[in-house]
């Protein structure tokens, strides 16, 4: 009985390594897949053409730029509401990176 304890016990916490290696894996690859799209999107900005990936690739590559697109965004938002003294301005006294991306467009 103490044995087949011991067993369950050994079993349980190898499957619990099983499943923590399982997730660890899975965000592994989730970094080299982002790795990869970043790469490929340097190259398409020194003029490496894009033409040989497939679709499902040029999908990822668009949400990835997206993504990078929402950070600069943001990061833009909160130097533009930071004065040089480090005094921050009231929120909304300036026009969104979005709404001047938009103003920009329009010329």
């Amino acid at each position: 009985m103490e044995q087949s304890k011991k067993m369950e016990k050994q079993e349980s916490s190898i499957r619990q390594r099983i499943v923590e290696a399982n997730e660890q894996l899975k965000k592994q690859q989730k970094d080299n897949r982002e790795k990869e799209l970043t790469e490929v999107m340097y190259r398409g900005l020194t003029g490496a053409g894009l033409e040989n990936l497939e679709m499902a690739n040029l999908h990822d590559l668009g949400r990835l730029i997206d993504q990078k697109l929402k950070q600069i965004d943001k990061q833009i938002e909160s130097m533009e509401t930071q004065t040089p003294f480090g005094v921050s301005l009231a929120p909304g006294t300036s026009k969104s990176t979005d709404e001047k991306r938009q103003d920009q467009s329009q010329i």
